[in-house]
């Protein structure tokens, strides 16, 4: 979620089915926890988000323990197929998530930050790191890159400054005489 962005419910609703951590390194975006309905919010929200090598790696490592609790549940494993499960197969909600977030934070000391506002670090984080809006939109779900560029451009003031800095540099200039 810190880096890619994705919405609670979605981390909560991923399967290990809609995900390729060897070869393409994705996971597609389907569906949340929200069993009521489809719970996406919209078209836009129904996406594949590419993972780096670091997050695969660490996904594959939580597959091998995920295998190893399946083995010691025997039957009483739930075989949801989600990725982000409890330590019997069962689906997490969200607000569990939260919930457990929030208490890790506060336990650690950490500055107040919510479950969700890591989907905010992750924009901010691809902004600072110079990511093509439209690729951070589409990352995200949103249905408009402009809307992505109206909430977080603000966030980070040295894009700015160095889209200042780049427009000018693109000009020819004559060497100055001293």
């Amino acid at each position: 979620m810190t880096t890619r962005g994705l919405r609670g419910g979605e981390v909560c609703g991923i399967r290990w089915e809609d995900s390729d951590l060897a070869v393409s390194k994705t996971i597609m975006v389907l569906e949340t926890d929200d069993e009521e309905d489809d719970g996406l919010k919209s078209e836009w929200s129904w996406r594949t988000v590419a993972v780096d090598g670091e997050n695969a790696a660490l996904l594959s490592s939580w597959r091998a323990r995920q295998m190893r609790e399946r083995l010691a549940a025997g039957t009483a494993w739930v075989d949801s197929g989600l990725i982000f499960t409890a330590s019997d197969g069962s689906a997490l909600r969200e607000e569990y998530v939260s919930e457990r977030f929030a208490a890790i934070v506060a336990a650690e000391g950490l500055p107040p930050i919510r479950f969700h506002d890591l989907r905010h670090c992750a924009a901010t984080i691809m902004l600072a790191a110079r990511i093509n809006m439209k690729v951070i939109s589409a990352t995200l779900g949103h249905s408009r890159h402009g809307f992505t560029a109206d909430v977080y451009t603000s966030v980070v003031p040295d894009v700015a400054q160095d889209a200042a800095e780049a427009t000018v540099a693109m000009i020819p200039r004559a060497a100055r005489k001293a």
